[in-house]
């Protein structure tokens, strides 16, 4: 199954559900889960494990952890310091898959010249998409889609969260990419579906 192997999750925005995604992905596989960027005062990676109910043996410590509840690179500055995306690296896992997670969107700004997606290009894990089902999908998911595409990065497909449209197949048609499933209902417990 796709989620069996590393994966970098990304989204068309911040709030999708990146973070839901990587819950049930770590409940599927007891892999491990690495967030490099997090900001605010709530870490995803806390959230998470008792999510999941891992062990810390499941959770790398993010890179950069800044208390500042906006983007990285505005949070950045306003704690007197500067992301460099050169110090980040891979970290060895005792549990696979590992799960890395992005920030925002993939063009979210981390420093005054790089963003998500050049994360990611250093990361080089296939890429998953998460984007709301809500009106605008297509939209917003493609043009997710062509800034990956663009670099020439690999995109394995889109997981979509919240109530089904059938409009949101044209996801697939126009995006040339898969929806790998769906998470219907976020605050549900059986809310997975396989396409």
């Amino acid at each position: 199954m796709w989620w069996q192997q590393n994966l970098f999750i990304t989204a068309t925005d911040t709030d999708v559900g990146k973070t839901l995604l990587s819950s049930r992905i770590l409940r599927w596989t007891k892999g491990s889960y690495y967030k490099p960027i997090q900001t605010g005062p709530e870490g995803d990676r806390i959230r998470i494990q008792k999510e999941t109910g891992l062990s810390d043996e499941h959770f790398l410590e993010e890179h950069v952890w800044l208390e500042t509840p906006c983007s990285p690179h505005r949070a950045a500055r306003i704690e007197g310091m500067t992301i460099s995306l050169e110090a980040i690296s891979i970290p060895q896992v005792k549990h696979s898959p590992l799960i890395v997670e992005g920030i925002g969107g993939i063009l979210c700004p981390i420093n005054d010249h790089e963003y998500v997606i050049d994360l990611a290009r250093k990361i080089g894990f296939p890429i998953v998409v998460v984007t709301r089902s809500a009106l605008g999908a297509i939209n917003r998911t493609l043009l997710t889609l062509r800034a990956i595409q663009a670099q020439n990065l690999p995109v394995i497909g889109v997981v979509v969260v919240g109530p089904y449209h059938p409009d949101n197949e044209g996801i697939e048609e126009f995006g040339d990419v898969p929806i790998l499933g769906r998470i219907l209902d976020p605050a549900g417990e059986r809310t997975w579906q396989n396409i």
